[in-house]
């Protein structure tokens, strides 16, 4: 098993990066993926959350501006449940079937999940 990790500062082009290796590998006829990836979430230019994609096309809500939440991340409330309903069983299906696992981002919000 490998593991690559790719590292940066925000903005740099990490989940841009790993939206173009999919789809190449997607292309290429290799479809055992499984995992998710995020978006940022733009209203006129400005930043105002972060959206959750699985590789299997469910979507939610991270982290947003206007999310209520005790858990935050700067001005970002976090969706924890909104992550833990789209995001685990991916992987959990994705783990149990042996598939390729892309996982972008491993960082505050993410980690502030029981099951990841």
């Amino acid at each position: 098993m490998k593991n690559i990790l790719i590292t940066g500062r925000p903005g740099v082009g990490k989940s841009t990066l790993i939206r173009c290796v999919v789809e190449g590998l997607r292309e290429r006829g290799y479809t055992a993926l499984g995992g998710f990836y995020t978006l940022e979430i733009k209203d006129s230019g400005v930043r105002k959350g972060f959206e959750i994609h699985t590789l299997d096309g469910r979507r939610g809500i991270l982290a947003h501006v206007d999310v209520e939440s005790p858990l935050r991340l700067g001005k970002y409330g976090i969706d924890l449940e909104g992550f833990e309903r789209v995001a685990l069983p991916g992987l959990e299906d994705a783990i149990k079937r042996g598939l390729t696992i892309i996982i972008d981002e491993i960082g505050y919000m993410e980690l502030k999940s029981l099951g990841a």
